[in-house]
């Protein structure tokens, strides 16, 4: 069994999840999917990065498997990755 997904095989179950019209652009080392010209998550060999907004990263920093997205400058607020093995192995939902 694997233990950890790939970024190329992340980025098609993101793909398949999402029934909007998104833009795929290479950013941050990976695949950015932008909806509306903003960010909605990127995939990597880093694993997923989601904005999950400023209010709710704290407690999803306290989940296993979470940790801080950084920026050149410090952290990127409102971010954070999901590391690969943690990464679902099914199709990922956008938020309705």
């Amino acid at each position: 069994m694997e233990s950890e997904v790939s970024g190329e095989i992340l980025a098609e179950r993101v793909r398949a999840g999402i029934d909007q019209p998104v833009v795929a652009k290479r950013m941050f080392g990976g695949i950015t999917f932008m909806l509306n010209g903003n960010m909605l998550c990127c995939v990597s060999a880093k694993g997923l990065m989601v904005r999950v907004g400023a209010e709710a990263e704290p407690e999803a920093l306290e989940r296993p498997s979470w940790r801080a997205a950084l920026a050149p400058v410090g952290l990127w607020r409102g971010s954070c990755w999901l590391s690969p093995a943690a990464c679902p192995r099914r199709p990922i939902s956008a938020p309705g």
